[in-house]
């Protein structure tokens, strides 16, 4: 059992959710992945309350290293104060949010 509130740490847990809406962990990965079809009505709106009133947020890096797919793109440039670096950078970005 977890001895902290959730609004003694900086960051709510999947676990934290699942004992707020008194489901398992599983459910509430169920819910946040691609197996939400699985649970039952009543499970998934209390899951969804939980969430809203915890205000949790997937770790994104952790669900990109479990998927294999992380949505990171790595630069390296000689000199990130060259002009021409930073607008590489800057379209690179742009292209990056136009494409989800």
């Amino acid at each position: 059992m977890n001895d902290f509130s959730a609004a003694q740490r900086s960051r709510v847990s999947m676990l934290d959710v699942a004992e707020h809406a008194g489901v398992s962990k599983a459910s509430v990965s169920r819910f946040i992945g691609d197996d939400r079809a699985l649970l039952s009505d009543a499970i998934a709106l209390r899951i969804e309350q939980a969430i809203a009133e915890l205000g949790y947020r997937p770790n994104q890096m952790a669900r990109g290293l479990k998927r294999g797919r992380t949505r990171l793109i790595g630069m390296l440039v000689a000199d990130i104060r060259n002009p021409y670096s930073i607008a590489v950078m800057h379209g690179v970005e742009t292209a990056c949010r136009q494409h989800g």
